[in-house]
């Protein structure tokens, strides 16, 4: 009995440690990788909204870091700069790469200019909405990738 007493205050306090937040150290907040872009339509308030998600390619040694971002608009344009990796004062205990989540609004159809830009690397591209799809446009991509540049609307 004094036994399983023993095994179950160990079980408790192994469970616990892993639990607890461990500081965050000096980790370098430069963005070092690239970063993956994909285009979503969700709805917000009764409304389709677009967003550009991103996510570094490199794993952090804490998952809940986030891409600091800037998005400036102009008529049919975005330019939306990648900045750095927060830093934060603790950690989940998990790796895992750094997000970004950016509301350009309901936008209606046509063609959006947009730059993608980050430290040191720039991209001008398109964002073409129509009926069906929403399509990102990039000649060249530099710091950035996007695997499926063209989704299918809600309907």
């Amino acid at each position: 009995m004094k036994v399983n007493k023993y095994l179950y205050l160990l079980g408790v306090v192994l469970v616990l440690s892993q639990c607890r937040e461990k500081q965050v150290g000096a980790e370098d907040t430069v963005i070092s990788s690239n970063i993956v872009i994909s285009v979503a339509e969700q709805y917000v308030v009764g409304e389709k909204s677009v967003y550009l998600y991103g996510q570094t390619t490199t794993s952090y040694s804490c998952g809940n870091r986030s891409i600091v971002t800037e998005k400036i608009t102009g008529e049919n344009q975005f330019s939306i700069q990648y900045q750095q990796i927060s830093s934060r004062t603790y950690c989940n205990g998990q790796s895992g790469p750094a997000f970004s989540s950016v509301r350009l609004g309901t936008l209606p159809n046509g063609d959006y200019k947009l730059e993608l830009n980050g430290p040191g690397w720039e991209n001008k591209g398109v964002l073409r909405i129509d009926s069906t799809n929403i399509t990102l446009i990039f000649d060249k991509l530099k710091g950035v990738e996007i695997p499926t540049p063209t989704i299918k609307r809600e309907q």
